[in-house]
């Protein structure tokens, strides 16, 4: 539950979320030992929790071609302490959700771009792992 009592963070954003960058009035959280991770929507004027659970970005892959272009990107994704290797390119179609059987598949499709966008975001923080397809 999201305290009205604490004052907003930098970026108008309820107190311990983060804002989604491009995506007014969304805010997520990941789980930590201290706290439950999840998703919220603002509009209006109490932040109004609408997943209660958020996938955490561990890492960043990009898949280089032949000659050195990126071919593919995926990114490696905690949601409930289980873990997938999820493709960017199947993130606004939402797939690859599936392989998380703790969550309502149904709950992710209607979230499908939302989340992608959580993904991407958390994914741009980190540094990029590079890997060569194929033969080099």
């Amino acid at each position: 539950m999201v305290s009205t009592a604490s004052p907003p963070g930098d970026d108008g954003s309820p107190p311990g979320l983060t804002a989604l960058p491009g995506s007014h009035g969304w805010w997520y959280v990941v789980s930590t030992e201290h706290q439950n991770g999840g998703v919220w929507n603002g509009y209006g004027h109490q932040p109004g929790q609408v997943l209660s659970w958020c996938p955490e970005v561990l890492a960043r892959l990009a898949a280089l071609n032949a000659d050195g272009t990126c071919d593919e990107q995926h990114y490696v994704v905690r949601v409930n302490q289980q873990l997938a290797l999820l493709s960017d390119s199947g993130l606004p179609e939402g797939r690859g959700w599936e392989q998380f059987t703790a969550i309502d598949l149904w709950e992710t499709f209607s979230f499908k771009n939302l989340l992608a966008r959580v993904v991407q975001a958390q994914a741009e923080r980190l540094p990029r792992i590079v890997f060569w397809k194929g033969e080099q």
